[in-house]
């Protein structure tokens, strides 16, 4: 994430390219449902919906953050999870800070 949101920021977008083992590009065009699991810092899991940035064989899938997601200032983490028809995915948790409003 290029930008650090605030708490109640919305319409800021969360872009994630997807990697395989060994560092190659996870195609995800077959993949479906793709999503984000976030963990507020309180430790709460919420799932979202995530669409591809292009056609999916880039292995890049982005998030808008909705209108009251970004509820609590501290760090959170997130998990890009992608199925599909012979098995489901997930990426590496990585993170961001959430700033508080001033």
């Amino acid at each position: 994430m290029t930008t650090k949101p605030h708490v109640s920021d919305w319409g800021t977008p969360l872009t994630i390219e997807i990697f395989q083992t060994g560092g190659c590009v996870l195609d995800v065009s077959s993949a479906s449902p793709l999503s984000i699991i976030f963990i507020d810092p309180n430790g709460s899991e919420l799932v979202k919906e995530a669409s591809f940035v292009t056609d999916g064989t880039d292995g890049k899938i982005r998030y808008y953050f909705e209108e009251d997601l970004i509820d609590t200032a501290g760090e959170w983490s997130y998990q890009a999870s992608a199925s599909f028809i012979n098995g489901s995915w997930k990426s590496d948790v990585l993170g961001f800070i959430v700033l508080p409003n001033t």
